[in-house]
C-alpha cells in the first residue's frame, strides 16, 4: 500500500449522524441505502413485537377476566338449578296442602271464571222476566187470574233468585278461598 493510497483512507470525513468516521469506513450509497432499509425494517418488526407483546398481555388478562365470569355464570346457573328444584319441591308440598284442603279443578280460576259467565247469562235471562213483572203492577180486571199468575210468577223468581243468590254464594266462597291459598 502507497502512503498516499494509506492517508486516503484514514482521512475523516462525516456521515449522516454527524460523526466522524475514517474514510476505510465509508460504505457504498447503495449499501448505505440497504442498511438503511434494513435498520427501518428491523425498527418496524421491533414496534410490531412490542405490539404484539402488549396485545398478548391485554389478551391474557381479557382471558382471565373471561374466566372469571364464567366461572360467575356457572355459579349463579348452578344456584338457579338449585332454587328450581326448590321451587318444584314447594310446588308439590303447596299443591298437596291444596288438595288436603278441599281444593278441586272446580275450584281453579278457569272454574270460576266460567261459572262467572254463568251467572252472567242468568243475570241476563233474568232481565226480560223482570222487566214482565214489572208490567204486572198495573193488574188486569179479573183478580183472581192475576192473583193465580202473579203468584206462579213469585214463584220463579223465587226460585231463580235463589239458584242466583245459591250460585254468586259459590263463586265467592270459592274466590276468597283461592285468595287465601295464594
Amino acid at each position: 500500500m502507497t502512503s498516499q493510497n494509506f492517508s486516503e483512507k484514514s482521512r475523516i470525513f462525516r456521515n449522516y449522524s454527524g460523526m466522524h468516521i475514517p474514510a476505510f469506513w465509508e460504505i457504498s450509497i447503495p449499501a448505505q441505502t440497504q442498511y438503511n432499509n434494513t435498520k427501518c425494517e428491523l425498527i418496524n418488526d421491533l414496534k410490531l413485537l412490542n405490539k404484539s407483546e402488549r396485545e398478548l398481555v391485554n389478551s391474557r388478562t381479557e382471558a382471565k377476566m373471561d374466566e372469571e365470569n364464567i366461572s360467575n355464570y356457572r355459579k349463579k346457573y348452578s344456584f338457579m338449578q338449585e332454587k328450581q328444584r326448590q321451587y318444584l319441591k314447594d310446588q308439590d308440598k303447596y299443591v298437596t296442602t291444596i288438595r288436603k284442603n278441599g281444593f278441586e279443578k272446580a275450584h281453579s280460576h278457569e272454574s270460576i271464571v266460567s261459572q262467572k259467565k254463568k251467572l252472567d247469562d242468568i243475570e241476563e235471562r233474568t232481565k226480560p222476566i223482570k222487566s214482565k213483572l214489572d208490567g204486572y203492577k198495573g193488574l188486569p180486571p179479573s183478580l183472581d187470574l192475576a192473583q193465580a199468575e202473579m203468584a206462579e210468577k213469585e214463584n220463579t223468581l223465587l226460585k231463580l233468585k235463589l239458584q242466583l243468590q245459591k250460585e254468586v254464594e259459590k263463586i265467592r266462597f270459592w274466590f276468597s278461598f283461592l285468595l287465601l291459598a295464594i
